[in-house]
This record gives C-alpha cells, sequence and structure tokens, in this order.
C-alpha cells in the first residue's frame, strides 16, 4: 500500500512538473539555435552538470513509464519536455527536464523515426497536465 502511494505521489511530481514547464515554456520560441550551438550545449559542462542534477532528482526512473503506465523503469536520457528547439532559454532549466529510458525517448520524439505520433504527444501531453477539476464550487484532485 505504502508503495503504491509513493509511486501516485511521484506521478503527480512528475505531471505537475511538466504542466509547469509548459506553462513556462510552450509559447516562447524567441530564438532558433543552430544545429553547431545545440551540439555544442550537449557537450558542454554546464549540460552534464545539469543532466546529473535531473538524473538524482528522478532517482534514475523513467518519467513518460511512471505518467504514462505507473511503472517504474529505469532510464538514462535526460529530455527536454519543451523540445530545445523550441524553447532555447529552458535548455538547462531543471524543471524542463526529466528522465526518461532510450525506447520512451524515441517515442518522444517523431524526428526519430515515431511518426504516427506526428501532434498527437502535445495533445495527450495537454490533457495530462490538467489535474483538477471544478465541482460543487470546489476543487478537488482528480
Amino acid at each position: 500500500m505504502q508503495t503504491t502511494s509513493l509511486i501516485s505521489d511521484m506521478q503527480q511530481t512528475a505531471i505537475n512538473r511538466r504542466k509547469k514547464a509548459f506553462d513556462k515554456y510552450r509559447h516562447t520560441n524567441s530564438y532558433q539555435p543552430s544545429e553547431k550551438e545545440v551540439q555544442a550545449f550537449y557537450r558542454s559542462r554546464e549540460w552534464l552538470s545539469v543532466r546529473r542534477k535531473v538524473i538524482n532528482r528522478d532517482h534514475g526512473f523513467d518519467q513518460v513509464e511512471l505518467v504514462d503506465f505507473g511503472r517504474l523503469i529505469d532510464g538514462n536520457t535526460v529530455h527536454h519536455i519543451v523540445p530545445l528547439r523550441e524553447a532555447w532559454e529552458g535548455r538547462a532549466d531543471v524543471d524542463n527536464l526529466e528522465v526518461v529510458s532510450p525506447a520512451n525517448h524515441n517515442r518522444e520524439h517523431i524526428e526519430k523515426g515515431n511518426k504516427q505520433l506526428n501532434g498527437k504527444r502535445k495533445r495527450i501531453e495537454e490533457l495530462k497536465v490538467v489535474t483538477e477539476v471544478v465541482s460543487n464550487d470546489k476543487t478537488e484532485e482528480l
């Protein structure tokens, strides 16, 4: 019973992090980095440091698997919730990063060959970030 509660708390934390990232970076797109800048960032000390922090924060668990299926599996890839090329200013923001497994990272990225998700993933994420409903003039958690 305690494990189920812990997983539920972890799920809610991941959902809240996604909502915060979407709210903060979804409409920014103020700067388009070059491919050279993106690759330089991924080799930088700043990225290695923030990557380590995110892996420690998420205890190495795949956050997509946790949110989507309530399962704890290992992850070793740090993923931008709002993509780096869409929100350059959020490139090192721990609130815009989460740990995922390589399989789920590929699932998240259309450009990595998952064309059937074209546009669907963002709609799914927008639905997931809704965590409250108003009923009878009071707010209840789902």
